[in-house]
């Protein structure tokens, strides 16, 4: 009879049962979905590194005799330790659509393959010949190779060629970035050719010498024994080191990884909140109307753990009725997600399994939040004396004076008035609970949009604030600069500006950090870098700009020294000074410190050439870039040209998924908000049928009477907002700083259009629920309505 009363009782606010039922399916959907995709990124990758024998550490020296690979191997905790020899130049591709592209040469063993950082070969097979070569699969796809090409590549003017026989996915390539001083690369831009090791070492010039050691190491050894590599590299030029978690393919694809993992707890969250709350209300609002039949059935012998466990099964039935629905299109949209980051990368497969914890995660989540909700009102129903429930005496004497108190405060022209004011202020729960829902609604469209924007107002200060020019370029040589001031001069040039850049290492008494010194010419306006205050660095020898979080992270303010060295400085040969902190840079993509150009020049590129880089940006006429573009690209001492439309194709390219995801969430949001604001309207005319029939009676017309309810919405609805919007510009704020780093970094900006943006989504959604209203007005039975109890 229980379980009867139960499904009845949920038959009768149907409309509500299934609102509540929606918000708890697609906050359980949301749940499973961003989760479950989540664990399968994760997944994925695990199988990848499984598979291919990932190192756990890394370093990278300038070179050193072979007899370096014992000595890692001889160091505790070590299980297998191999040297490698790996060396940046340039892809020549004559006829495709960049004819010049960096190049990484790395060589591995012919006829064996590597015992550490082995390949997954996707198409064709690996090398067996000196002739022969493997590209890294992500680039073979965006340039249109194919096996059986041709490859040629050049290293300091020196030219080989090689035919392919196979595409791979290396586990250090996962995601293709050249360093973690270089993490933002266009597609197609970058590649890298796997060659027989011996050739590379006559090629590259580096003998029976080696330039990178990685090794697997036993777990919970692995900071000390990175630490002891370290110091074995150091007399040898040490570039850079790191560990498996720090490796810059590994590192990019983490943080995406995290990134869903704060979404998939971030926005379920709001969805089951703003679903109790509501729960809540719906089973206060059968506790309030059923007091009568709660009386006689204690009176006739029910207990109160009995009257307990109707309620609190009322709340676990509607939560369940949505979470397991939302579970299973939960799993449809992991691998609906999985699909997108597949494409996204290009991977040849990507798991997609169901979670098992995941979906019991996602059930108990939505059967504790169904408990919770019901708690309260079924213990309010269980603790009612017979006596006083049969009254249907539920409210206390407290309430009613607040209530009448607030009425007599508000002074308006027409007691008709009054009536939207009174449902107002009629239960201060119910207008809490429908200012949460509404305000969940908005907090989650604003957070939604805040991403949006922020997102593409670093991408517009990137593409648009910063860079001032059509085309960037960089040298093989110094000697190239001058065919940059030459292209400039040609027909649909404008200016030209000189760049230097070389790795560095900035140390202060609190610390150090890696990053990319930049040189820049003083005045000149084509890479407009802005300080934290706004306006333009001014570059000058002996100092330095540092971004924000490095000053913070090194202790360090404008006028403090810093040392700055070059990354493979050793005791050989030493490159280092000090400097002096200008001032700090506030840009939202990449990390770069940015000095003098003939100063960065003097004392660091020219010392290390080849080693550093000779750069230039160049503006011209749009119309003309792809013809420069061109004419660039047939010198030998240009290694890469790069376009302004090159970078916009990309960033187009890649904020594809993320713009799809956007409209789930605002998606989402809507019909949370909508939900709410629904089940507030069904609540005025439930709670006050009665009334609103009196009304009728007296000669108001269902419009009329409509237009009462759809002002008490209004006023709930403008509450909601007054708390949502402030809400949901500080959970922006901390959702946005949840994904800064030091190599990205977004700003927290809202501007007005995306508060009326939200403001416009509830007035719409205040309006469909009026007119669903009216419409029940219109239909309603007048004799029995006016008989009914409130």
């Amino acid at each position: 009879m229980t379980l009867r009363k139960v499904w009845a009782d949920s038959r009768y606010l149907a409309r509500q049962t299934i609102a509540l039922t929606v918000l708890i399916g697609l906050g359980i959907m949301l749940f499973v979905g961003l989760y479950q995709a989540y664990q399968n990124i994760g997944l994925t990758y695990d199988t990848i590194y499984a598979n291919t024998h990932f190192a756990d550490a890394a370093i990278l020296m300038r070179r050193a005799p072979e007899g370096l690979i014992q000595r890692v191997g001889a160091i505790p905790h070590v299980v297998q330790a191999v040297g490698r020899v790996v060396k940046d130049g340039t892809i020549i591709q004559r006829g495709r659509k960049r004819e010049r592209v960096a190049g990484r040469f790395m060589g591995l063993p012919v006829g064996r393959r590597p015992i550490i950082n082995d390949l997954w070969i996707t198409e064709g097979r690996y090398i067996s010949r000196a002739d022969e070569a493997v590209l890294e699969h992500q680039f073979a796809h965006e340039t249109g190779y194919e096996v059986g090409d041709m490859i040629k590549c050049s290293y300091l003017g020196r030219e080989r060629e090689f035919t392919l026989v196979g595409f791979a996915i290396s586990p250090e390539y996962v995601y293709p970035v050249p360093s973690k001083h270089s993490m933002f690369v266009a597609r197609g831009t970058f590649g890298v050719v796997f060659i027989d090791e011996e050739r590379a070492r006559n090629w590259l010039g580096v003998g029976r010498q080696i330039t990178e050691i990685h090794a697997v190491i036993e777990p919970g050894h692995r900071d000390d024994v990175l630490s002891k590599m370290e110091g074995l590299a150091r007399p040898h030029g040490l570039e850079t080191s790191y560990l498996r978690k720090d490796q810059p393919s590994n590192y990019v694809l983490t943080l995406d990884k995290e990134g869903w993992r704060t979404m998939s707890v971030f926005f379920p969250f709001l969805f089951l909140s703003s679903a109790g709350l509501s729960l809540y209300g719906a089973l206060a609002r059968i506790v309030r109307l059923q007091v009568t039949t709660i009386g006689m059935l204690k009176a006739c012998g029910f207990s109160r753990w009995q009257i307990l466990g109707q309620y609190t099964a009322q709340g676990l039935l509607i939560t369940l009725a949505g979470a397991i629905p939302g579970a299973i299109f939960g799993h449809m949209l992991s691998i609906g997600v999985s699909n997108l980051y597949m494409n996204e990368l290009r991977l040849p497969f990507f798991i997609k399994v169901a979670h098992a914890d995941t979906l019991l995660g996602g059930l108990t989540l939505a059967a504790v939040t169904g408990l919770v909700a019901a708690l309260l009102p079924a213990r309010m129903a269980g603790r009612l004396p017979p006596a006083v429930a049969m009254r249907g005496d539920v409210e206390s004497p407290g309430g009613r004076r607040l209530q009448r108190g607030l009425v007599r405060a508000i002074r308006l022209a027409r007691v008709v008035w009054l009536i939207p004011v009174r449902g107002v202020f009629r239960r201060a729960s119910r207008t809490l609970l429908a200012m949460g829902g509404i305000a969940g609604g908005a907090i989650i469209i604003i957070t939604t949009l805040g991403m949006h924007v922020s997102t593409m107002g670093a991408i517009d200060e990137y593409l648009t604030g910063t860079r001032k020019y059509e085309i960037d370029l960089s040298f093989t040589h110094p000697d190239g600069l001058s065919l940059a001031a030459a292209g400039a001069a040609l027909p649909g040039g404008r200016s030209m500006a000189r760049s230097t850049s070389v790795p560095v290492r900035i140390r202060s008494s609190r610390g150090e950090s890696e990053m990319v010194l930049m040189g820049i010419e003083p005045g000149q306006q084509l890479l407009q870098v802005r300080a934290v205050d706004g306006e333009m660095i001014a570059v000058r020898p002996d100092s330095i700009w540092l971004p924000k979080l490095t000053l913070t992270r090194l202790g360090v303010e404008a006028g403090d020294p810093v040392q700055v060295e070059w990354i493979q400085s050793s005791r050989r040969w030493s490159v280092e000074r000090t400097m002096r902190v200008a001032g700090a840079v506030e840009v939202s993509m990449g990390s770069s410190a940015y000095g003098e150009y003939a100063d960065v020049r003097r004392h660091f590129t020219d010392k290390v050439y080849p080693e550093g880089s000779y750069g230039a940006f160049v503006d011209c006429d749009p119309s003309q870039t792809e013809a420069l573009k061109h004419l660039f690209e047939r010198s030998d001492e240009v290694a890469m040209v790069s376009t302004t439309k090159d970078a916009k194709e990309e960033i187009d390219e890649q904020m594809a998924m993320i713009f799809v995801f956007i409209a789930i969430l605002l998606s989402f949001g809507g019909v949370l908000a909508g939900s709410a604001i629904h089940s507030v309207g069904s609540v005025s005319i439930l709670e006050r049928t009665r009334e609103l029939a009196t009304l009728r009676s007296l000669g108001f017309s269902a419009r009329q009477t409509g237009a009462l309810v759809a002002l008490e919405l209004l006023v709930l609805s403008s509450l909601g907002l007054v708390v949502g919007l402030p809400m949901g510009a500080t959970l922006n704020t901390l959702f946005l700083e949840s994904f800064s780093t030091e190599t990205m970094s977004f700003r927290a900006v809202l501007p007005i259009w995306v508060h009326l943006v939200t403001v416009c989504t509830v007035l719409l959604l205040v309006a469909v629920s009026s007119h669903v209203a009216n419409r029940r007005l219109a239909a309603m039975d007048l004799s029995q309505a006016t008989k009914a109890r409130e």
